[in-house]
Formats: C-alpha cells, sequence, structure tokens
C-alpha cells in the first residue's frame, strides 16, 4: 500500500458522495467489479453516525460525465467527494481512491491498494475506515469492519455481476438478474444478499419487465422470506416483500407494514421512499403518497427516474400542469428515457391532444420497443383519433407476441376501450384479475377508465381485487 497522502486541516465535514469508480481494467466487461466497489463504498459509509451519505441513484446519475468532482459534489449538495478506480489484471486489483474537499478543491486523503481479489472485503473495509478517518466526524469513532457477506468469492462475482445486470447502462435485465443471483446462492446458500437480490430481481420481472405475475411474484416471495431468514434487516428485502404484498396478494397491511419496516431500518433509503409513494397513492392516501415521493427526489435530486415518477403522480392526481412540469424536467435530465416521455403522451390524451399522445407514444416506444405497455397505448392513441383499423392492428401485434411472452389482458382492455367495445375491455379486465396483473392496484385512478367507473361491472372488479 502506498503511504496516504493528507490534505491541509479544513472544517469536519459531514457529507460525503462516493463517485462512480472508474473501469481501468484491460477489459471493459469489469464495468460490473468497479460499480459493485462503488456501491459496497457507498454501503459502508452509511453506517456511519452524523455522516449524510448521496444516495447511489444520485452518484451513478454523474457517471459517464466528464465532470470536476468539485462540480459533482456541489450539485449533490455534499461537503467531500471519493472518487478514483478499479483496476482489475490477472490475479490482482488495484484500487486508488481520492477524497476531495468540495469548497477547497484539495485533496482531504489519498491511498492506492492493490491485493489479491481474495482480499476484497477487507479492502472495501480498509478504505471506508480511512475515510472516516480523514473526515475527522466528532463522536464517530473508528469504523467496525462490516463482516465479509459470503466466503466465496466465486459467489460474490456473480452477485455482482447480477446487480450489474439489473441496473446496468441502457436497460435493466432483470431475467439475467436472477439467473445470476441463483448462481450465486448455488455456490453459497447463505448468501443472504444473494438471496435479497434474487427477490428483487423477479419482482421486477413482473412489475416492470412484463413477466406472467404467476411465473415471478411468488418466486420473489419466497427468495425474499429467506433473505429475511438469514438477515433481518435487509431493506431490499423488506421492500421486495411489501411490493409481493401489493402487487400480487393485494394485501395492502401487508405491503404497508412490509414498507414500515423496511424505512425504520433505512430511512433515508430513496428507492423505499418511492415504491412505498406508489403503494399509499393506490391506497387513497394521495396526501402522504407525495410526502414519500418529494423525500425519495430530496435524498436523489439527480435521477431523472425519480423527478419521473413524481411526475407520473401529479398525472394520477389529475395535477397537470405539476405532472407537466416534472416530466419535461426528467427529460431535459436524460432524453434518452422513455418512460417520462410515455406519461406525457398519456397526459396529452387526458387534455384530449390525441395527435400529440400519438407523437409521445412512438417517442416512447423508439427508446423501449420491447415495452408492450406502449405498444398498447398507441394502439389505444389510434382508436381515439378515430383509425380503428390501426387500433385493430395494434391489437393483432399483440395478440401474435402473446405466443412468445406474456401480455397482460389489461393493455388489450385500454385499446378495446379506446374503441368503445365494453364488451371486450370487461372481459380482458376479469382476465387481469385472474392473473393477477400489476396494473390493477392503480384501478381506482388510472385515467383511461373513468369512463367506466359507473358500470356494476367495473365495481364488480373493484371487488375482487379489494381496494380500500
Amino acid at each position: 500500500v502506498a503511504a496516504p497522502t493528507v490534505g491541509a486541516p479544513g472544517p469536519r465535514p459531514t457529507s460525503i458522495a462516493v463517485l462512480p469508480l472508474v473501469n481501468a481494467s484491460p477489459d471493459t466487461a469489469d464495468e460490473y467489479f468497479s460499480d459493485g466497489m462503488t456501491d459496497a463504498l457507498i454501503a459502508a459509509l452509511a453506517r456511519v453516525p452524523g455522516l449524510r451519505v448521496a444516495a447511489p441513484s444520485s452518484a451513478f446519475a454523474l457517471k459517464r460525465r466528464s465532470e470536476d468532482p468539485r462540480d459533482a459534489g456541489r450539485r449533490l449538495g455534499v461537503a467531500t467527494v471519493l472518487e478514483g478506480s478499479v483496476r482489475q489484471a490477472g490475479d490482482r486489483v488495484r484500487v486508488n481512491v481520492h477524497l476531495v474537499s468540495v469548497r477547497e478543491g484539495f485533496d482531504l486523503w489519498s491511498e492506492t491498494y492493490e491485493r489479491p481479489p481474495g482480499d476484497v472485503f477487507a479492502m472495501q473495509n480498509e478504505i471506508a475506515q480511512s475515510v472516516v478517518a480523514a473526515l475527522r466526524i466528532p463522536g464517530a469513532g473508528p469504523l467496525p469492519a462490516a463482516p465479509a457477506p459470503t466466503s466465496s468469492l466465486d459467489a460474490y462475482t456473480a452477485y455482482l455481476r447480477a446487480r450489474y445486470a439489473i441496473g446496468r447502462p441502457g436497460g435493466s435485465d432483470a431475467a439475467r438478474a436472477a439467473g445470476l443471483f441463483q448462481e450465486a446462492i448455488s455456490l453459497d446458500s447463505g448468501f443472504a444478499p444473494a438471496w435479497a437480490g434474487l427477490a428483487a430481481a423477479h419482482a421486477q420481472r413482473a412489475v416492470a419487465e412484463g413477466a406472467r405475475p404467476a411465473d415471478a411474484m411468488p418466486a420473489a416471495r419466497t427468495a425474499a422470506i429467506r433473505a429475511l431468514a438469514l438477515d433481518s434487516t435487509l431493506v431490499d428485502a423488506h421492500t421486495t416483500l411489501g411490493l409481493v404484498r401489493f402487487f400480487y396478494d393485494w394485501e395492502w397491511a401487508g405491503a404497508d407494514s412490509a414498507f414500515q419496516r423496511a424505512l425504520a431500518i433505512a430511512p433515508n433509503r430513496p428507492e423505499a421512499h418511492r415504491w412505498y409513494s406508489r403503494v399509499l397513492l393506490a391506497l387513497g392516501r394521495g396526501d402522504e403518497a407525495l410526502v414519500h415521493a418529494r423525500r425519495a427526489l430530496e435524498l436523489t435530486p439527480l435521477d431523472p427516474e425519480t423527478i419521473a415518477q413524481l411526475g407520473w403522480q401529479y398525472l394520477y392526481a389529475r395535477r397537470y400542469g405539476d405532472a407537466r412540469g416534472s416530466l419535461d424536467r426528467s427529460l431535459a435530465m436524460d432524453s434518452s428515457l422513455a418512460r417520462p416521455r410515455y406519461h406525457l403522451g398519456l397526459l396529452a390524451e387526458m387534455l384530449g391532444d390525441n395527435e400529440l399522445a400519438e407523437s409521445h407514444y412512438r417517442g416512447a416506444l423508439d427508446r423501449a420497443p420491447a415495452d408492450l405497455e406502449m405498444l398498447a397505448s398507441l394502439g389505444r392513441a389510434h382508436a381515439l383519433d378515430g383509425r380503428p383499423d390501426d387500433a385493430r392492428a395494434v391489437l393483432a401485434r399483440l395478440d401474435s407476441l402473446s405466443a412468445e411472452r406474456y401480455v397482460s389482458p389489461y393493455l388489450l382492455a385500454g385499446i378495446a376501450e379506446g374503441l368503445g367495445d365494453k364488451q371486450r375491455t370487461f372481459a380482458w379486465l376479469e382476465e387481469a384479475v385472474a392473473d393477477r396483473a400489476a396494473q390493477l392496484v392503480y384501478l381506482n385512478l388510472d385515467p383511461r377508465l373513468d369512463g367506466l367507473r359507473g358500470d356494476r361491472r367495473f365495481r364488480r372488479i373493484q371487488r375482487s381485487v379489494g381496494l380500500p
């Protein structure tokens, strides 16, 4: 280990951002490892009393931007920034890290580590302990070493690859992540974070990636329960259990308690606030939902997807001006995102501008061509614009796709409603109930269903779902 370099004394900072460590390895595919090291350091520093750590989603929002660390720190609202690089070559891992004062611009501390891969956990602990010592946080004391999550380096490698797959640039691949988490578990059945990751991957397959709910949600529940049996403090496992109870079991009190437990353990976890806000919105507790959505944004102000979700919540609350502002802001931060563009389409549809809605839906579909929700919304826009043949062509396309992947009947119902075919609309909504389609939890809020609410068949579906 090289001798540490320590900068001039300064004020005792109590906030830090860990910027994504640069992958300096010869193989660009090793980025999963540098990202994993970044996550591990964020998690370790988050355990320090009195230290505010920027959320991973905010820090990773700055990835691949050529930005001075001081500017990054100012944008993240922190006093210090940890930056560096990771290089894997042969049987050695080399990590360079620098702790930078945002105000003064000099290094408070820097060091280089070079170890065999098997020492990665000890190296992570040592880096975190050195950072805490350099920060000189009043009353913090030395940072205790975190126990290694697994004794198997191969299991840890599979775990890091899985986490990278589920959050990789350009789009998540939850199915691949689930396979890698399962590989990690096969190498170490007591690897609790891998069980939590497996649960999250299965839930994401159903909620965000279009898997048949029955093919993913029971597996998510089983994995989350196993993770919590191994470690009851795993926030991600509590969060996933809450998602299963909400989207699939329709156990509203159980979902609420799972998220409250997650936030009791980690009150500054933006993902838990973001998901809990969606639960509260569906349960008719809109004011509470906005509190948690805004708290998520406070914790991760540079994450355009968090801003987009706030826009979606405003949309479902019929606060159209606020919705447009948030969605436009999200796209200004990252124009490649499909979801805020899709919600702008829904906003245009609600305001009666079907031509603009279709334009937004096409833009969203261009960016996420495999997203069937966006394809179905385009079909609905055709129907509302007086082009029933084009709408039926989308229905035919979805029917063809159903031979190779799950197509939620809820999506088909939206097109049928746009065509004015109530019989098929309700038939497909009944199928959605049988499938426990994820979209049904927003049955009471979805503006596309407003024209059905006075129908007794709609009230029967509401009773089946059991929303309060």
